[in-house]
């Protein structure tokens, strides 16, 4: 028969399935239908062998088309006990393979939603980084921005410090001088010889050499604290640039590596509908070959 169609006999099992995953509060109700051949074979049915059967069962056809033949009908297919079998089994193989698949982000701890595409879930995920990005720069300022402000006031109460003892040490040179000033004059324009009462200029004259001395010294001091404190306050502020930069680069969607999460039904959660007898449509050409027709 040239392009003629020859019916063969398959099981077609449908079943409910439903995959819950409480961890990741995933709830997902998925309709199951498979066929397999019927063979006079020791195990007559194996779902292991068996495939999708994408159809809509009113499209099934109680009667076959004409020209049409069909194949010898197993011994198994007569024996109505049978079925009841292949149903726990088709259960069987349901707990056993089938599982559904989910995509995970490591960084940002999300999962696909079912039926989304990996262009979909990544351009989800880039809008969940861009908020995650921006959660954690605010932390990261407002964690740089008291320590920053710390030694900024630091810095600033040093300065004054500086500034103060520039401008004590400047009334201490000024005094000074001029302490010393009339201390020679008074050597030198009084009497020749000199008396206590220049003596006692000179001492202090002396003393408040010391005493500048000892201001310059301490604007010395302060100085160095001033730039110490600058030091640690740019070092800071190079920490704060480096965390930012690398947590600019550290999520990103479009690269990163997805993980699988895989979510098997339980037992309970798998409702078989229909395990029937149906005869499936190949068209069979003149050297024997078959195709599928449907």
């Amino acid at each position: 028969m040239d392009h003629g169609i020859l019916y063969k006999p398959a099981i077609i099992g449908i079943a409910q399935v439903q995959f819950t995953d409480k961890k990741t509060g995933t709830y997902l109700n998925k309709d199951l239908m498979c066929q397999t051949a019927i063979t006079d074979d020791p195990i007559p049915v194996d779902w292991d062998n068996s495939s999708d059967f994408d159809i809509v069962l009113s499209d099934l056809e109680k009667q076959a088309q004409e020209p049409a033949k069909f194949m010898d009908l197993p011994i198994a297919a007569t024996k109505s006990e049978n079925y009841s079998k292949w149903s726990r089994l088709f259960s069987n193989w349901i707990y056993r393979i089938q599982k559904y698949d989910l995509m995970r982000s490591p960084s940002l701890k999300e999962l696909s939603q079912p039926g989304e595409t990996e262009r979909d879930f990544r351009v989800r995920l880039q809008q969940s980084a861009r908020e995650k990005r921006d959660g954690q720069m605010e932390d990261l300022r407002k964690k740089y921005s008291s320590k920053i402000s710390s030694l900024e006031e630091r810095i600033r109460r040093s300065k004054q410090v500086v500034e103060r003892e520039a401008e004590q040490a400047k009334q201490q040179k000024m005094q000074t001088a001029i302490s010393m000033g009339a201390t020679l004059l008074g050597a030198f324009v009084g009497r020749k010889a000199i008396n206590y009462s220049t003596l006692g200029r000179a001492t202090t004259t002396f003393r408040g050499v010391g005493r500048t001395m000892k201001e310059s010294q301490d604007i010395g001091r302060a100085k160095e604290t001033v730039a110490v404190l600058e030091q640690k306050l740019q070092q800071l502020e190079e920490e704060f640039r480096s965390e930012t930069n690398e947590l600019s680069t550290k999520i990103d969607p479009l690269t990163e590596e997805l993980e699988t999460v895989s979510i098997k039904p339980a037992k309970k959660d798998i409702s078989i509908q229909l395990i029937a007898l149906c005869w499936l449509p190949f068209w069979e050409s003149s050297d024997g070959r078959l195709t599928q027709a449907f």
